[in-house]
């Protein structure tokens, strides 16, 4: 597990978006612009402007009020960024676009708890 301080976050459809000070050792380059794919692989989360993805070499989780949660990625925004839905032919998918301000961010996907089954799932957009 790492610790950092994770600040007020940014959401969009399932992702969420903690700013951090600094980024944790032990970590690779993406080639691509891709944050996330969708559900079903029908759409991407892509990242426009000038900007970084930063992938753990290994799993990472971070505590959060009551529990640890895994942080798939990192984002160096060097710029305000547009986060777009897009499908695989480029076009915009089923969100608006959304803005992304300059900065540091731990990413991780939103979860939601099923009190029935007391089991914590992954949220799709």
């Amino acid at each position: 597990m790492i610790v950092m301080e994770l600040k007020e976050p940014r959401r969009q459809g399932d992702l969420i978006f903690f700013p951090v000070d600094e980024f944790p050792s032990d970590l690779t380059v993406s080639t691509d612009n891709v944050v996330a794919v969708g559900e079903g692989k029908n759409h991407f989360h892509k990242l426009h402007g000038q900007m970084q993805i930063l992938v753990p070499k290994h799993p990472m989780t971070v505590q959060l009020e009551d529990h640890e949660e895994e942080v798939f990625k990192f984002v160096d925004a060097q710029q305000e960024l547009e986060i777009r839905h897009e499908l695989p032919n480029g076009k915009q998918a089923n969100h608006n676009a959304w803005k992304l301000p300059k900065g540091k961010y731990a990413v991780l996907r939103e979860r939601e708890h099923d009190i029935f089954t007391e089991e914590a799932r992954v949220v799709t957009d």
